[in-house]
């Protein structure tokens, strides 16, 4: 993510290389769900330490292919 001003410029995801790394909350930013929720999807992390993991932008790709479901119902 780029800085400016002080403030996270909104980046387009796919432009992004596979192998970049980013946080839970920009993970989030992307997928539209809440930091927490990143945590809980399961989606493969590397641990950087304690309270530092790090999400590929590749395996979060890779992940999203695995929940991609073909028309049909959804689930309430």
């Amino acid at each position: 993510m780029e800085r400016q001003s002080g403030r996270t410029a909104t980046v387009t995801f796919g432009e992004l290389p596979p192998d970049a790394l980013l946080t839970a909350d920009e993970v989030g930013e992307w997928l539209k769900v809440a930091r927490r929720q990143v945590q809980r999807l399961e989606i493969p992390w590397i641990d950087l330490g304690r309270k530092t993991p790090r999400y590929q932008v590749k395996d979060i790709l890779a992940w999203l292919q695995t929940r991609r479901r073909d028309g049909g119902r959804r689930r309430a």
